[in-house]
This record gives structure tokens, sequence and C-alpha cells, in this order.
């Protein structure tokens, strides 16, 4: 741990995590605007189990809270179980909110990195509602 280059090759694996936390984020939305019944339940369910280590990064959790609402908004007078679900898992989000970080702190942007930034592209295709 002594040597220069650890320093870098960690910050390729916090690079690697933040890349991960955003493909999960994006694929789970797009379970969550899926329309169907079971992708919808299964998405919550699997966020529901996740939730203590994810999301951590706070403009991804806000996505999904947004998500989130939605669904419960969409659901509310038509499928019951999805809205206690997802009003549920709302309510556990929240509560963990205090514990999320900023991407800055959970990882090195450079500026030569900044213009791919996943998280500001996220961010456009989210509220474009439009996610790809």
């Amino acid at each position: 741990f002594s040597e220069p280059n650890d320093n870098v090759h960690f910050e390729n694996f916090r690079h690697v995590c933040h890349k991960w936390h955003y493909k999960i984020t994006r694929s789970l939305i797009n379970l969550l605007e899926s329309g169907e019944f079971i992708q919808i339940r299964n998405a919550i369910l699997f966020l529901i189990k996740l939730l203590p280590v994810f999301p951590v990064i706070s403009k991804l959790a806000q996505f999904i809270e947004k998500r989130i609402n939605k669904v419960r908004e969409e659901e509310k007078n038509n499928r019951q179980d999805l809205y206690t679900l997802a009003t549920s898992y709302s309510g556990l989000l929240l509560s963990k909110s205090s514990k999320w970080i900023s991407e800055s702190d959970f990882h090195v942007v450079t500026a030569s990195s900044a213009p791919a930034d996943t998280t500001s592209s996220l961010k456009e295709d989210i509220d474009s509602e439009s996610f790809f």
C-alpha cells in the first residue's frame, strides 16, 4: 500500500464502482417504467433487499425515488399491492437519505472525464422522461 500507483488503482476501482451503480440504477428505472406488473414488483423487491448497500450516491437515489413516486401515483387506484410495495420502499429509502454521499465523494471526477460524466447524462435522460 505504500506504492505511488496504489492510489491510482484505488481511483480506478472507485470509478468502476460508480459505473456499476449507474448501470444498476438505469436497469432498475427501466424495469420501473416498463408497465409490467412482474417487472415492477421484482424491481421494488430487489431494491428493498439492496437497501442496506444501494443506493449510496445521492443523485442516483433521487432518480430512483422519483420513479418510485411515479409508480405510487400510477398504481394508487390500479394495483394496491404495487402501491403498498412502492410506498414501503419509499419510506425505507427516505430513512437512509442521511447516509447518501455526493458523486464527488464516491469517486474523483477529473476534468478530462467530466464531459463524459454518467450521472449528468442520466439526469438529462430522466428529466426528459425518455430514458433511452
